[in-house]
Order: structure tokens, then C-alpha cells, then sequence
């Protein structure tokens, strides 16, 4: 049992939190990975004030899928741990080299609860930097 307990705390410690924040962004535009990313209970505020479940977030995603040329970098990435909450902020940087448009920054605050000895999201936000 203390095995467990500690194989469930290594798992939801910062860095692992960080790796799947590096996985959502490296699968972001794919339906698959992101059902094991996202909780059933996340909840995604958009810029326009609409909120979107999970089901939504990956039904856009499905019907919207990203160039061949994208690609996304983070130029900043902190996680702090909060009473046993996982918050990641940081600064997104994105190019779609195929449709040669420019570059696009996005500042985001991403939310993490371990849940099973994993992290999973339960909350994104993004605003773009002008």
C-alpha cells in the first residue's frame, strides 16, 4: 500500500504535470489523445465568454483539424502545485508554415487535478497576446 502511495504521489508531482501539458500541446489537434487528457468534467473558456465541455472541446477539434504545416511551442512553461492542484501558465507560440500565415501567442492558464494517480485537465484558458 505505501508503494502505491508513493508511485500515485510521483505521479502527480510538477514535472509530471508538465509532461502532459508538453502532450497536449504536441496532440492538440487530435480527438484521440485528448479524451485521455481531458477529464470528463473539463471545463474550456473561450475569448468570445463561451464555456465548452470536453465533448465539445474534442468535437471542434475533430471537425477542425490543423494544417500539415502547424506547428506550436511553448515559450514559457510554469506548474506550480496548489493544495494537490496542478496549475500550469504560460505563453504558447504558433506558426502554420503551410498557409505561410505569421506568427500567433497565446498566454494560457491550465488547470490539473490527479485523479487515479495521473493528472488530467479540468480547466483551459487562453488570450491571445497582441
Amino acid at each position: 500500500m505505501i508503494a502505491l502511495a508513493l508511485f500515485l504521489l510521483a505521479a502527480c508531482d510538477s514535472s509530471g504535470a508538465a509532461s502532459v501539458e508538453q502532450e497536449w500541446l504536441s496532440h492538440e489537434h487530435e480527438p484521440a489523445p485528448l479524451e485521455h487528457i481531458l477529464a470528463p468534467d473539463f471545463l474550456h473558456a473561450l475569448g468570445s465568454g463561451q464555456f465548452i465541455t470536453k465533448t465539445q472541446h474534442i468535437g471542434y477539434v475533430a471537425q477542425h483539424p490543423a494544417n500539415p504545416g502547424f506547428r506550436a511551442h511553448f515559450e514559457r512553461l510554469d506548474v506550480r502545485i496548489v493544495n494537490g492542484v496542478a496549475v500550469a501558465t504560460g505563453i504558447v507560440a504558433a506558426r502554420d508554415s503551410a498557409a505561410a500565415t505569421t506568427d500567433r501567442r497565446t498566454v494560457f492558464t491550465d488547470v490539473f487535478a490527479c485523479r487515479d494517480g495521473r493528472w488530467q485537465a479540468v480547466s483551459a484558458q487562453e488570450t491571445p497576446i497582441r
